[in-house]
């Protein structure tokens, strides 16, 4: 009897990308608050929404809004970032637990990693969907609070997650290196979920590409002696290189 409701209810939803309770209240008078609840999860189970608070997203809508900001921000050093993705499926082994860092380089590097099985965490929402591509690894997405600047999830529920997971090989990148600060990002709350993620990571392979190299920004989450690996491409600046070498990282 609810049919006629909930197909009214979709159609608004596929119109809108989005609906309020307070909406579907005003429209469908008859009905409780805790009815219109019962059918947001029922869109929800459906895999048609994602419910926020008070009221639910198109998760068609949220996948668009990622497309377009990962679009903008893939255009920029494509060259070098897929050249960085190829260089790392080199460390990858089939079996492995894998930590994925969010970010265009790591979307990259999730087009060409081999379709094995792999036990693969991303706090990366765009990762998550090209993996979701692939027919055998078994993806997880962090909980926690995305930033719509950097499409990546951070925060408490983030780090707690983290907390109690153990992965053989971890794969970040960072918005900035330089001699002096090491590996910096923009924003405190990534910057606590790197360091996590480090300490809990077996090996831990830096993606960044050249253009990233003698910059700084704020916030410090790593320096050369907690990473194995640095993966960039040929503009590397020699100085860096010869860095690496000493504190025994290897350059890719």
């Amino acid at each position: 009897m609810n049919t006629g409701r909930r197909e009214e209810i979709e159609k608004m939803i596929r119109q809108n990308g989005e609906v309020t309770l307070e909406e579907l209240g005003d429209i469908f008078t008859d009905c409780s608050m805790m009815t219109l609840r019962r059918d947001l999860i029922y869109f929800e189970n459906k895999g048609l929404v994602k419910r926020t608070r008070g009221g639910c997203i198109a998760l068609k809508q949220i996948s668009s809004s990622i497309e377009d900001v990962l679009s903008v921000r893939a255009l920029e050093n494509i060259d070098k970032k897929k050249a960085l993705a190829f260089k790392a499926c080199n460390f990858l082994q089939a079996g492995q637990s894998v930590f994925m860092d969010s970010g265009t380089t790591l979307v990259f590097f999730a087009k060409e990693i081999p379709d094995n099985y792999f036990n693969i965490v991303t706090t990366g929402p765009a990762v998550a969907l090209e993996l979701s591509k692939k027919l055998n690894p078994y993806i997880t997405l962090t909980g926690g609070q995305l930033n719509r600047n950097t499409l990546s999830i951070s925060g408490l529920d983030a780090i707690d997650f983290v907390r109690n997971t153990t992965v053989d090989i971890a794969f970040l990148s960072a918005a900035a290196f330089s001699t002096d600060a090491g590996f910096t990002c923009e924003i405190y709350p990534e910057c606590e979920l790197k360091r996590e993620v480090i300490s809990h990571s077996r090996q831990v392979i830096m993606l960044i590409d050249s253009t990233k190299a003698d910059k700084n920004m704020p916030y410090t989450f790593a320096r050369l002696n907690d990473i194995d690996a640095l993966v960039s491409d040929d503009g590397l600046p020699q100085d860096i290189k010869i860095l690496c070498e000493k504190q025994g990282v290897i350059v890719l």
